[in-house]
């Protein structure tokens, strides 16, 4: 969060003061919630998370502390907030892409090929959405405007690479971890070149990652149980 405070998810959902070291639980609306999978935070702060146990999508006000929740459909996995505020949840189950308009509710799907298996989602400055396609080893570039797949790219390790974790640096670069390979592919859409990054841990299982302000590459193996940076 902008003020320094950590929001978590899991089997709550939370937000850790790391200056003072208080940590504040929020309630949330169902008994039957199940757990918080991935987050992502929105322009105005709110923070949004899926579900997929129970196939919904979440929005939490930390000033307020409210939580709502909406049905999103079947195996939400990924989220990510475009430009103009709209929520995006890759479906990996369905092999869908949602969008929701937090202003109207309204929801409209992005239908894939099957096997495409959407894992995780970003956001570039520009508005533009990549996507992991894990079930066919390629990264998809979305227009958020006209909800479709504009291009896609085939990733080193082919089909069966497992692309996984996916981020956007300040520079426009594109970051996706292949689970399968141990390696992590820098992408430049603006010169349409890559750079492979081999890691030095085999059988990490990269599945999420993050930058930091100055630029560093931030992954952890969740199989490995070991944390990682590309400087």
């Amino acid at each position: 969060m902008p003020d320094g405070k950590v929001i978590f998810g899991g089997t709550g959902l939370g937000e850790l003061d790391p200056s003072t070291g208080t940590v504040r639980q929020f309630r949330r609306p169902t008994s039957d919630s199940g757990q918080v999978y991935s987050l992502a935070l929105g322009a105005d702060e709110t923070v949004w998370y899926t579900v997929k146990s129970v196939g919904k999508l979440g929005k939490l006000e930390p000033s307020s502390g409210r939580v709502t929740e909406f049905v999103i459909g079947d195996d939400p996995y990924g989220v990510a907030v475009d430009a103009r505020g709209h929520v995006w949840v890759t479906r990996k189950g369905a092999d869908r892409i949602t969008r929701f308009d937090p202003a109207t509710g309204q929801i409209t799907d992005m239908v894939l090929p099957r096997g495409s298996q959407p894992r995780r989602i970003t956001a570039t400055a520009d508005g533009i959405l990549w996507v992991t396609l894990y079930g066919v080893g390629r990264l998809a570039k979305v227009d958020p405007i006209t909800v479709t797949v504009v291009k896609e790219y085939t990733m080193p390790g082919g089909p069966n690479g497992g692309p996984y974790a996916v981020n956007a640096d300040a520079t426009g670069r594109v970051w996706v971890s292949e689970v399968q390979t141990d390696q992590v592919i820098m992408l430049n859409p603006a010169s349409n070149t890559i750079r492979i990054f081999k890691l030095p841990t085999r059988d990490g299982g990269v599945r999420n990652a993050a930058i930091d302000a100055e630029g560093r590459y931030w992954y952890i193996g969740s199989i490995s149980g070991k944390l990682g940076v590309i400087d």
